[in-house]
């Protein structure tokens, strides 16, 4: 039996800001998925892609930070 995703855990991103998040990542370089394994790497491409909207970028990591704090533990970002 399956069970619906709960309203409570999707969050609903303006096309304008997934659009500059895109943007700002496709921007970075490209990384092999193991240099990810580095926290400063991490902190690093977190920081440029926050610079390209600092308050939405935040408002949003504070939705998701607050959603994954409850049942069902996880996030569906659309």
């Amino acid at each position: 039996m399956f069970v619906t995703f709960p309203d409570s855990a999707k969050i609903e991103v303006s096309s304008a800001l997934a659009n500059k998040l895109l943007k700002a990542a496709e921007g970075l370089p490209l990384y092999q998925n193991e240099e990810f394994y580095s926290s400063t790497l991490q902190l690093f491409v977190m920081n440029q892609i926050r610079e390209s909207s600092p308050e939405e970028f935040d408002a949003l990591a504070g939705l998701i930070k607050s959603r994954i704090a409850q049942w069902p533990y996880c996030v569906l970002l659309q």
